[in-house]
């Protein structure tokens, strides 16, 4: 599935949800469980290709990068999908923070109480979304303050990986999707 029509889906998913709390509602959590299997299939993929490079790997960088590497297998290998999910993940928090106004509204308009309960998945997801897609985009974690010790070894892997992909020692190949 690529990142466009998982775009789509989920987007159509919320508007579902805010007008149909309860089935729009199971339709939401089924797609998002949807973008959670596949970032996390991504990883997988990501952390194989780099378990396979290790070897090469281990001829120019440190111990701890590689450690550090394996955390974060999908920046980098594939930085630029890494980054559209993690955008993708922070926009659906952004549509939960939408809906959950948007629910409260609904409550308080329409009398309707039973409505609030779509606050509890909204507010998972929302947290979610935030703190994992936060760190699938390691060029904006790394600028925190408690993340600022682990630069060094970001900075050693990104540069030993750009210069073996320039002489042809590198070829992750495309990401799909």
């Amino acid at each position: 599935m690529t990142i466009g029509n998982l775009r789509l889906l989920l987007f159509g998913a919320a508007l579902g949800w805010g007008l149909f709390p309860y089935w729009g509602g199971l339709g939401f959590v089924a797609v998002y469980g949807l973008l959670l299997l596949t970032v996390k299939s991504k990883q997988r993929a990501a952390g194989k290709m780099l378990a396979a490079h290790e070897a090469e790997l281990s001829k120019s960088v440190s111990p701890e990068a590689i450690a550090w590497a394996k955390q974060h297998p999908l920046f980098y290998v594939w930085p630029a999908p890494a980054k559209e999910w993690a955008l993708t993940m922070k926009v659906v928090s952004l549509m939960m923070l939408l809906l959950s106004v948007w629910f409260v509204a609904r409550a308080l308009i329409f009398w309707q109480p039973w409505v609030l309960g779509c606050l509890v998945p909204a507010a998972g997801m929302f947290f979610l979304g935030v703190t994992w897609g936060d760190r699938l985009d390691l060029d904006n974690v790394l600028g925190e303050e408690k993340w600022k010790a682990k630069k060094p070894l970001h900075d050693e892997v990104r540069r030993v990986l750009t210069l073996q992909a320039l002489v042809g020692k590198w070829t992750p190949g495309d990401a799909v999707g």
